[in-house]
This record gives C-alpha cells, structure tokens and sequence, in this order.
C-alpha cells in the first residue's frame, strides 16, 4: 500500500462523518482517488484510471484499464452519500454493454458494493461483496479491497477470478439452504425415511414423523429463514407413520410397517366456479395447465418460450419426453409437463403461469396442494 491504511481509512471515515464530502465531486476525489491510490493505482493517469468513460450514449465515472485504454477490467460508479439507492440498476445497465469478465463497483464513499457482471440473474444475485466503510473492521476493507481492486490484482485477471470464485460460493449459500428447505416440505420426503432408518438401527423406533418434522423444521427455520409456525401448519397433514417389529425379529421390512394416513386433497379454482380436486398434485397441475391452454389458447407455447421454463437447463414442459430425466405427464398441444418436481416447485410453477397470463393467483385462480 502507498500509505498507511488504517490512518487513511481513519481519515476518510472522520470525514463522513463530520459531512466533508457533500457531493459526488467531493465522494469521488476525496474518498475514490484516494483509496485507488492506496491500492497502488496512477489516479491521474487518464488512460489507465479514465474518467467520465464512455459506454455507447452512456458515461460511467471512472473505468479501470490496466492494460488497454479499450478494455475495461473494472467499473466505478459514484454516488453521493446517502444516494446509493437503485443506482445498481443504472450500473447494471452499464455493465451490461461492456460483457465478460470485469467487475462493477458501485459506490457512494462509505458504501462499496461489488458485482461480477458475468454472473447470471440480476444485479443483486451478482453482488459479491457489501463494504460499509465506517461499521466493517479495517483489516476486512482492506482485505476486500485488495481483493477486488488492487492493481496488480487487476491487472493480471485475479480480481476477476476472485470475483467469480466469490459469486459462485455466495450462489452455493444461498440455493443449498434453498434445496434443503425444499426438501423438507416434500411429502416423500427421502430425509426423513432415512433418519427413521438409522435410528431403527441405534434401536431407536420412531413411532411418529412429527419429531423429525419438528427438528428439520427448526433447521430450516434458523438457515433459511422460515417460520417454524408455517412449517408446522405445512406438515399438520402429513402421515403418521407408526413402526413395530416382532422382539424375535430385528429386521424391519415393508410389511412391518403400519401407516395411518389423513385425507388429502389438491385443487383448483377459478372463482365463482366450484373446485376441481384431484388425489394428488400432479393430476392437479397437469389438469390445471390443460385448462389454462383451453382458457387462454397459447398459454402453453408461451410457458414454454419463458426463461423460467429453462431454467437451470432443466425443462418444465417440453414437446421433447427426453427432456425429462426422472418421467413426466402428457399434456395437449403435444406437451409434456415434468412429473418428478417438488409441491414448492409446483406452486412456484403456477403463480409463473398466472404473471405469464396476467391473472392473480389467490384470487382469480385459487389452488391447493395437497392441503398445504
């Protein structure tokens, strides 16, 4: 570093606070230049940290070229403090013309957010990395800092890579919490059967779901940020499954299994008309979708054509049945609907329909599955 850091960032972190940088001007000279000179930057050097840099009819603050004028590794957007707000999508905007592997950093001087552009989803599914200059501890910002924009680090793609390694485990965070929780609100729900199956083995029988039920929901409660009253009205219906076995017999099999299951029904319905109710959620969903095409001719060309259909690679519905890699339903118009899908998945699947057709779920189409 050119300076002392922590006596630089002590500076600039009085300055805010005593309301030195009024406006932008103020942010971007007196808290921007500074600390890219501290991250061992030229700032003056108009060809390497090029000011006012244009992007097509647009004009980003300062864009950071270490090697090319013509090339851009890095973005700077600056705001006055306190103005920050929406201005991503601006940047967004921006980045977005340039492509590949840069970074975008948007800044109002004591908050720094940092975006790997060529990461999927919008701006805020491609943020890496949220700096608040005067609550983070030092040696963290610099630590950041550094990573994302050091000059040598920029300069020879590390930045970006450290930008992309950090988008892709902030990904990971947040979708394994996600599955898990989707996991836990299956019906057939293989998590459970297997704890059912390795307490039987400690000699421990598990004569109700609920107590599996109950710790998984706690977990997901705490990591995914669940409420453990709406999981437990989820699984209120599910079945009760009681185990015995003869003492003489360690062995448990199929036919040493009991279930007492409640009444389930999934449905939908277009309001004032009555419902439409089915044994399960599949039959429900591919009748619904079947009557959405009937209601609304081209719904299901339309579904199909939408990003959310493909997303992940993974088709919802397809005239192609080898798309599918675990089985699915016919549909009309030649489609066919994924039959192996979770009941959240499915929901999300048809409140997608409904802003694909402009109606309104829980109004214009009421649905139930299987009494969630």
């Amino acid at each position: 570093m050119v300076s002392d850091w922590n006596s630089e960032l002590s500076d600039i972190i009085s300055g805010i606070d005593k309301g030195k940088y009024r406006d932008e001007a103020a942010v971007s000279r007196g808290i921007v230049m500074r600390l890219l000179t501290n991250l061992a930057w030229e700032p003056f050097d108009t060809e390497i940290v090029i000011p006012e840099y244009s992007l097509g009819a647009k004009k980003v603050d300062y864009a950071l070229c270490p090697t090319n004028p013509q090339s851009p590794k890095v973005i700077i957007e600056v705001k006055a403090i306190g103005n920050i707000q929406g201005a991503d999508e601006q940047l967004f905007r921006y980045a977005f013309n340039l492509g590949g592997d840069i970074i975008a950093v948007l800044t109002d001087g004591k908050t720094w957010c940092f975006y790997y552009v060529a990461g999927s989803g919008d701006i805020e599914n491609r943020k890496v990395c949220s700096l608040d200059l005067t609550k983070d501890n030092p040696e963290y910002i610099k630590e950041k800092m550094e990573r994302y924009l050091s000059f040598n680090n920029v300069s020879y793609g590390k930045s970006a890579g450290h930008a992309k390694d950090d988008w892709n485990k902030s990904r990971e965070e947040k979708t394994i919490p996600q599955v898990f929780a989707e996991l836990v609100r299956e019906q057939d729900n293989p998590i459970i059967d297997l704890i059912i199956e390795r307490c039987r083995k400690k000699d421990v029988i598990i004569h109700d779901k609920k107590s599996i039920v109950s710790y998984l929901s706690d977990i997901v409660s705490v990591n995914c940020g669940s409420s453990k009253t709406n999981e437990e009205k989820y699984f209120q219906t599910t079945e009760k499954v009681e185990y015995y076995t003869d003492n003489n017999d360690e062995t448990i099999g199929k036919d040493a299994v009991k279930k007492k299951q409640t009444n389930r029904t999934s449905f939908f319905q277009f309001p004032p008309n009555g419902r439409s109710e089915y044994s399960n959620a599949i039959e429900m969903q591919v009748a619904l979708f079947n009557e959405l095409e009937n209601k609304f001719p081209g719904f299901l060309d339309r579904y199909f054509e939408n990003d959310f259909n493909k997303a992940n690679k993974r088709f919802h519905i397809s005239k192609n049945k080898n798309a599918f890699d675990n089985g699915c339903k016919p549909l009309i118009k030649d489609y066919f609907i994924n039959s192996c899908t979770s009941n959240p998945l499915k929901i999300n699947m048809i409140k997608h329909a409904c802003e694909i057709l402009n109606i309104k779920y829980d109004s214009d189409l009421i649905i139930n599955i299987n009494n969630m």
